[in-house]
């Protein structure tokens, strides 16, 4: 998986670097691409008996041939605690980045990637509570209607440190192209609790995402005192 990684962060820098804005080009402005934040309805939220523990805006800075760059993208987390077993029984991770266009194509290297590298990256880059999923392998393929469209769900399986003991988990994995976004969701629960995919499931077509346009590439200007600071990692 860490070639998977690799790959997204060489993608975003020549993306980045091809972007025709003339403030960025001569070093003067920033260019900024921001993502409308993805939530889960509260309806859903409520039948699930998930809470959101959650909720932030995180931005990457980068510097590119001393030029700098900026993308912001939004990330909330929901898991539902069983107060009787006094442990966490499902955790569901929501992304939103922009796809960041170049000349009409789509090249954030989130909109192509595999559902295996989606699941290395967000659980690498972000505080999903998943634990090492090194070793997950995929099981099968299910679908769920998210965001109004029929989308792949991709299932897989691994034993990780969950509600603070080891044991075996699925995970759902998914991606929907909304907008201007790309976003993603990475559910899991232990394989103990069957009821928990039916939940998951429900989480993920409960998804919400703004899919108004974003800033036009005009508008991607960051103020004067925006960081320069190099980001370790693809879209974090």
């Amino acid at each position: 998986m860490d070639s998977v990684r690799t790959a997204g962060v060489l993608a975003l820098v020549v993306v980045v670097a091809t972007s025709g804005c003339i403030g960025f080009v001569t070093g003067e402005e920033a260019l900024v691409y921001e993502a409308n934040e993805a939530s889960v309805s509260e309806d859903s939220v409520s039948t699930t008996g998930y809470e959101r523990t959650l909720s932030e805006e995180l931005v990457v800075n980068r510097t590119v041939s001393d030029r700098r760059v900026e993308v912001r993208n939004h990330y909330a987390r929901y898991e539902k605690y069983d107060d009787i077993a006094e442990e966490t029984t499902g955790v569901l991770a929501v992304v939103s980045t922009h796809r960041v266009d170049v000349f009409g194509h789509t090249t954030n290297p989130y909109a192509n990637m595999s559902y295996a590298g989606i699941l290395a990256n967000v659980t690498a880059d972000y505080d999903t509570a998943f634990g090492d999923l090194g070793d997950a392998r995929f099981v099968e393929n299910e679908s769920a209607t998210v965001l109004g469209e029929d989308t792949r769900v991709g299932v897989f399986a691994t034993n990780t440190t969950f509600g603070g003991e080891e044991v075996e988990i699925k995970l759902y994995v998914t991606r929907v192209q909304h907008g201007d976004d790309v976003v993603l969701a990475i559910g899991g629960h232990p394989t103990k609790l069957p009821a928990g995919e039916q939940e998951l499931i429900a989480m993920l077509e409960g998804i919400e995402h703004d899919a108004g346009e974003n800033a036009t590439a005009s508008e991607r200007v960051a103020p004067s005192d925006a960081s320069s600071s190099l980001a370790a990692r693809p879209l974090r």
